[in-house]
């Protein structure tokens, strides 16, 4: 199974799971904070894949 599809039905079966929550969208300050923040633990390389397994609400 290719890697992408795999990680997909994670995502997928995971939100039949979750109940529904209401998300507030990041304020554009906010995600300029959050990249700064990450933007030594994350790749040069803008199509590289990442796997982001979460923990509780994130």
């Amino acid at each position: 199974m290719d890697p992408h599809e795999f990680i997909a039905e994670v995502y997928r079966r995971m939100s039949l799971r979750a109940a529904p929550t209401v998300r507030i969208p990041p304020t554009e300050h906010r995600i300029k904070q959050v990249a700064e923040e990450y933007r030594d633990l994350l790749p040069s390389q803008k199509d590289a894949a990442i796997l982001d397994i979460g923990f509780g609400d994130g």
